[in-house]
């Protein structure tokens, strides 16, 4: 009977250890990543801020170049590079959003001014009025381009355009698609510049 006692004690005390550790990590603004890496939070480094659910990117100058939400992300501070899940992301120039990008998961490489957002992404310009959608878009932020060299389709109003490439300026003002791209819908010719 004793020994019953002792063992149900130990667990007891055990349990209440764990959930004192727990406790602990929370009151100290932890939350596991998806690999379980541990994500400090809030962090702010030169070129990042993490915050609860949320992931800010800034130029070497200091200026907010993204804005992004996620479900759950991992920040590599030796490398530099992030990787985010379940991404809702602005991204910006001099404080203004340029276009906000949905995608199943985003990594970024700060040291080499790029990011890939992958997993049905879909861009977006209020300004310009028009959706892009594709599987990978890759951003090169000194360029300040994106790309893909996967299917992808561009939409403004009822024009639809599909090509198996896509390049874009990061406004999505030029948008072109190659390789095998189709179109439908209305165009209207424009004045030359």
């Amino acid at each position: 009977m004793r020994t019953r006692a002792r063992r149900i004690t130990l667990v007891a005390v055990v349990s209440l250890l764990v959930v004192g550790i727990s406790v602990y990590a929370v009151q100290q603004g932890r939350r596991k990543g998806a690999t379980g890496a541990v994500i400090e939070e809030p962090v702010k480094e030169p070129r990042v801020e993490i915050g609860p659910n949320k992931f800010v990117g800034y130029s070497p100058t200091g200026e907010v170049i993204f804005q992004a939400e996620m479900t759950r992300g991992e920040y590599d501070r030796s490398s530099g590079a992030a990787r985010l899940w379940g991404v809702k992301c602005q991204i910006m120039e001099r404080e203004q959003q340029l276009i906000a990008v949905e995608a199943e998961r985003l990594d970024f490489f700060f040291q080499e001014d790029r990011a890939v957002f992958e997993g049905q992404v879909r861009a977006c310009s209020e300004k310009e009025g028009v959706e892009v959608t594709c599987e990978d878009l890759h951003w090169d932020v000194k360029a300040k381009t994106l790309y893909s060299d996967k299917p992808a389709k561009f939409r403004r109003g009822a024009t639809i355009m599909e090509g198996n490439r896509l390049e874009a300026d990061v406004g999505l003002k030029k948008v072109s698609l190659y390789d095998g791209a189709k179109f439908s819908g209305e165009f209207k010719a424009g004045k030359k510049r």
